[in-house]
């Protein structure tokens, strides 16, 4: 049995303390590694769990410029004429012009509600809305004990990870951010930890576990492989990489060939498990690499569209 003690929170806050100060909130796992912290997005009041968060400031914070005070310009000298005095504006803290967007942000998808997926496949489907973000910081009494606000953020990019027949290995998406301003602090409000009992447990999705199929019989062979898919909601074209078990067979190679240099059109749809599907739209071959037997298909799309379960 493990006995917390005052002296342990104490360490606890002073660690996640640390780690929002910074201006890079990174290895939020490395902090929960030694201080069995718990991780909570919030976007628009409703909660999301995550395994790690990196904020990286993109562009400089306003550095407040102090103008000159009042200054009275002399009259004219002409004596029938007694102009007011006119004055410079008064003196205070003027805001430098900076981008749009000072922070960058990416976090690994944990559980979802509803109003979150619809925020991230809107973004994926071209439909940009801007949310308040807010990570609290949980210890292991699931007291919250730090909190770091974003305003006004947009998602900038949705990585959807590799996939393999042959492995097991847990793949999470990961959404990048960017957002307007940050502010950092203590967690002083009474928010109750939202995912108590459940755990901030990430997708069980695992990299073998996903589907693949074409609207036109362009390959014979069947697919075993994805690579890496980015889908930026600003950009609406792309690429992917699928890998394919062709075995000893000259004639699908042969197919690889003449679709490659007809550029048949083809829609192609990517089941990730239960948990979302990728669409995308009017792919051909760009490229064929690797070896006879296993040929890595290189397929340009013009469009995206993703559908959270």
């Amino acid at each position: 049995m493990v006995i917390h003690t005052r002296r342990d929170l104490l360490r606890t806050s002073l660690l996640v303390g640390g780690a929002l100060s910074a201006q890079r909130l990174a290895g939020a796992c490395g902090v929960r590694r030694f201080t069995d912290a718990h991780y909570v997005l919030f976007v628009a009041g409703n909660a999301v769990a995550v395994e790690s968060v990196t904020s990286t400031q993109i562009a400089p914070v306003p550095a407040p410029v102090r103008t000159p005070g009042p200054v009275s310009l002399a009259p004219p000298t002409v004596a029938s004429v007694q102009a007011p005095a006119r004055t410079l504006a008064p003196s205070g803290l003027v805001p430098q012009t900076t981008a749009p967007f000072a922070y960058q942000l990416s976090f690994a998808l944990g559980t979802l509600t509803s109003p979150i997926a619809s925020w991230v496949s809107g973004a994926v489907n071209h439909v940009l809305s801007p949310q308040n973000l807010t990570l609290r910081v949980y210890d292991f009494n699931y007291r919250g004990v730090a909190a770091t606000d974003w305003t006004g953020a947009v998602i900038a990019q949705v990585l959807w990870p590799a996939c393999d027949a042959t492995s097991t290995a847990i793949a999470a998406p990961v959404v990048t951010v960017q957002a307007v301003t940050q502010h950092e602090g203590p967690d002083s409000s009474p928010y109750p930890f939202p995912l108590k009992g459940m755990g901030p447990a990430p997708f069980r999705l695992s990299a073998n576990d996903f589907r693949v199929t074409l609207s036109a019989n362009v390959f014979p062979a069947p697919i075993v492989s994805i690579g890496a898919l980015t889908l930026l909601p600003a950009t609406y074209s792309g690429a992917v990489a699928l890998g394919f078990n062709v075995g000893p067979d000259p004639i699908a190679m042969t197919r690889f060939e003449a679709a490659l240099q007809a550029r048949q059109v083809t829609d192609i749809t990517i089941q990730y498990g239960n948990l979302a599907t990728v669409t995308l739209r009017n792919c051909y071959v760009a490229n064929v690499t690797g070896v006879l037997a296993s040929p890595t298909v290189i397929m340009n799309y013009a469009d995206a569209s993703l559908s959270i379960v």
